[in-house]
C-alpha cells in the first residue's frame, strides 16, 4: 500500500489505523460542528437569562423562581438544592445562582438610583431668558 511515496509494510499497520481513526474523528468533529452552527446558534440573552436556562436544563428550575420574581436566591434555597451534587456540580451551580443574584442586584439598583436633573433642564428658561435679553439690546444699540 503506497501514501505519498512511502510504502507501509504490515508492521506499520498500527500507523495506519491510527492515521485513519484521526480522519474519522476530525470528520466527526466537522459534522459536529456544523450541527451546533445550525443548531445552537448563539441567541441574544436578557441579563440572567442564560444563567438560569441553564439551571432549568441542570433539572434546577426551582432556583431561577427568586431570579422571576426580583430576589436573590437564599442560602438554604441553594444548599437544599446541593445537597445531592458532587462538589464540582454544586461549585458550578454556585456559580451560575451568583450571577443571578449579581443581575438582581444589579436591577435593583438601577431602579433605586434616582436620575438627577439634566443642569440644561434646570437652567433652560434662564437660557432662553438671556437670549431674549441679548438680541433685545442689540436692537438698541
Amino acid at each position: 500500500m503506497e501514501r505519498h511515496g512511502a510504502t507501509y509494510t504490515s508492521g506499520d499497520n498500527h500507523l495506519l489505523e491510527y492515521w485513519e481513526e484521526y480522519q474519522k474523528m476530525i470528520e466527526e468533529t466537522k459534522m459536529l460542528d456544523d450541527y451546533l452552527d445550525e443548531e445552537c446558534s448563539p441567541r441574544s440573552y436578557d441579563e440572567g437569562e442564560e444563567e438560569a436556562e441553564w439551571l432549568r436544563a441542570a433539572g434546577l428550575g426551582q432556583l431561577t423562581e427568586a431570579w422571576k420574581a426580583g430576589r436573590e436566591v437564599q442560602p438554604e434555597e441553594l444548599g437544599a438544592a446541593l445537597c445531592s451534587l458532587s462538589q464540582t456540580q454544586a461549585e458550578a451551580v454556585k456559580r451560575r445562582v451568583r450571577s443571578l443574584n449579581h443581575t438582581v442586584k444589579q436591577r435593583f439598583n438601577q431602579r433605586q438610583r434616582v436620575r438627577k436633573p439634566d443642569i440644561r433642564d434646570v437652567f433652560k428658561d434662564v437660557e432662553v431668558y438671556m437670549l431674549f435679553f441679548y438680541h433685545t439690546y442689540k436692537l438698541f444699540l
